[in-house]
């Protein structure tokens, strides 16, 4: 058990840093998702698109694989306060990643990543200055 309550404690840690760096970077972390149209009926839908895209990076990120894993380690108190704190959403249950994301339209979701890099570099942030002493964008 001891294991257990470490790991939650390092995925909470984690979660909060993420979320507070990409607020700090980018102003706001749901502006990504704006673009994205909402597939499910809205009477539904019980968590927003970005809390579920989220949810999806940190299971990435995190290795968890398993949409069950979102149960057994995400759906904390505290990390659910982080979510709803950073996405105005807590963290949705496993199944509802996988309804959601059979509906959605997979060329919207595919211009997020361009989206991210063009708003990075728009800020400059591949600047020598912003990157520990070294540029790693050069035009």
């Amino acid at each position: 058990m001891k294991n257990l309550d470490k790991s939650i404690s390092e995925y909470e840690k984690l979660i909060f840093i993420t979320l507070k760096t990409t607020k700090k970077i980018f102003g706001s972390v749901t502006s990504f998702f704006s673009d994205v149209s909402e597939p499910r009926y809205e009477s539904y839908v019980e968590y927003n698109l970005p809390s579920v895209f989220f949810t999806a990076i940190v299971l990435f990120l995190f290795r968890l694989g398993a949409r069950n894993k979102v149960n057994e380690f995400l759906r904390t108190p505290k990390i659910n306060s982080i979510f709803q704190l950073y996405l105005d959403s807590g963290v949705p249950h496993g199944d509802t990643l996988d309804d959601t994301f059979a509906l959605l339209d997979i060329d919207e979701v595919a211009k997020i990543p361009s989206k991210i890099v063009k708003r990075l570099i728009k800020q400059k942030f591949f600047n020598a200055d912003r990157t520990l002493g070294t540029s790693y964008y050069r035009c």
